[in-house]
């Protein structure tokens, strides 16, 4: 798990809207939907490629 920010991103936006399916009378759709929504945006912001970590990429030298 390389990145836990997009992992724990997508765990919270699945979340709500297994609770409407569990509890349909506390949870609205729209509510779950608003929610997942959120969640789904704050993974993509969290989310980096698959090569790039923050690190400068490694260079052959040329000698």
């Amino acid at each position: 798990m390389k990145n836990w920010k997009t992992t724990l991103a997508a765990i919270l936006a699945v979340l709500p809207q297994v609770l409407h399916l569990v509890f349909p009378n506390h949870v609205s759709e729209n509510v779950a939907t608003g929610v997942t929504t959120l969640f789904a945006a704050g993974g993509l912001a969290a989310a980096k490629d698959y090569n790039v970590s923050g690190n400068p990429p490694k260079t052959i030298d040329p000698k």
